[in-house]
């Protein structure tokens, strides 16, 4: 499907997600940089002080000294929904190509239907094509819904299901994308739910 329309309308949205979250990390280092003198010297003073031509301090009225934490945990917000939303089209796109290819052949078998999107398209892909495709990139597939839900349902913790799928395959994920080719920048699929998501691990989780 490289080569048609659906592929390249999903391929630029998650290069889109992919800037937004350089940017993001971009934008937070500059500013941390920015507000430490400010913290040293008005550490007191409200943001509506000490930024008074930003038209949107007013929706941020906190003292300076505390806008350090404030923009750390705006910045896991945004690389988390950045997750989320790469995903989100992932998930998007796998949906859409199975119509697309349906629309094009008819498939007279008996309808395959499965509850994690992921294995649905890998058994769809393997009657396609009359052999199984390699079953880890769906299971890596797998592995960022799990993420995902994770993230958008705010746990603590991973769920069972998604602990049990990390016991599973998170030694074999690491494996294959561990190869000294691919540079995940440090994502360990052991750990990275209990992580606290950085740049460098946002950049790991999908990259160009």
């Amino acid at each position: 499907m490289k080569k048609t329309p659906l592929a390249s309308r999903f391929t630029q949205q998650l290069i889109r997600v992919n800037d937004q979250i350089c940017f993001a990390a971009l934008q937070q280092w500059d500013f941390v940089k920015r507000l430490e003198p400010l913290i040293v010297s008005h550490p007191k003073e409200f943001s509506t002080e000490v930024f008074p031509t930003n038209p949107y301090v007013k929706a941020i009225h906190r003292r300076v000294s505390e806008l350090a934490d404030l923009s750390g945990d705006a910045e896991v917000i945004a690389l988390q929904m950045g997750v989320v939303a790469s995903v989100e089209h992932l998930l998007a796109y796998m949906e859409e190509v199975q119509t697309f290819r349906e629309g094009l052949i008819a498939d007279d078998g008996e309808e395959i239907r499965d509850d994690a999107e992921e294995e649905q398209l890998r058994l769809k892909i393997s009657r396609w094509r009359g052999s199984e495709p390699t079953s880890q990139y769906y299971r890596t597939l797998g592995y960022f819904r799990h993420l995902r839900n994770h993230y958008a349902h705010v746990n603590q913790k991973p769920v069972s299901a998604f602990a049990t799928y990390v016991r599973s395959y998170g030694t074999p994920l690491n494996s294959l994308w561990n190869n000294g080719v691919t540079d995940v920048h440090g994502v360990d699929f052991k750990t990275l739910a209990d992580s606290s998501l950085t740049p460098e691990l946002a950049f790991g989780t999908w990259t160009r």
